[in-house]
């Protein structure tokens, strides 16, 4: 039986050559759209967090919980799974530390609201000054802010 003849589940595949560096350069491309993409998005989410965080500093406490557990937590929990993807860690640490600090809240006072703002202006700050990586220098004080919570 020749090949042509057999069930097509068992003839060979014919591929083509793959150029490596051509893919490399398509992929490259695909991810910096992403990339800007991205961007876009946290600064939208960035600000959409600032406004959930004004209105929870005079809403009743059930409707300061729910704006921040539920609705800011979602906003920060998107920043924590997608930081690092885009080469932004940081922002991946500033989501996990803030998500483990809602996630051990019964309420939140106005101090917990000024923390949580601290956050999210550094979040700003590191997608405004493009602080991609560990941030370098520029980020160190948001680096520190970081270890302490982790350590805290």
């Amino acid at each position: 039986m020749t090949e042509q003849e057999m069930p097509i589940i068992f003839q060979r595949k014919q591929t083509r050559k793959i150029d490596a560096e051509v893919l490399s350069d398509k992929v490259s491309a695909a991810l910096a759209d992403l990339t800007e993409s991205y961007i876009v998005q946290v600064k939208q989410d960035i600000q959409v967090m600032q406004d959930l965080l004004k209105q929870a500093e005079t809403a009743s406490p059930q409707k300061k919980f729910n704006l921040i557990r539920e609705d800011f937590f979602v906003k920060m929990h998107d920043l924590k799974g997608q930081g690092t993807t885009f080469g932004y860690p940081l922002l991946t640490e500033i989501g996990a530390v803030v998500c483990d600090f809602l996630r051990e809240r019964k309420s939140f006072s106005l101090l917990d609201i000024s923390y949580l703002k601290q956050y999210v202006d550094d979040a700003a700050v590191i997608v405004q000054k493009n602080l991609t990586g560990d941030g370098g220098k520029a980020a160190a004080v948001i680096r520190k802010r970081l270890d302490e919570a982790k350590n805290a």
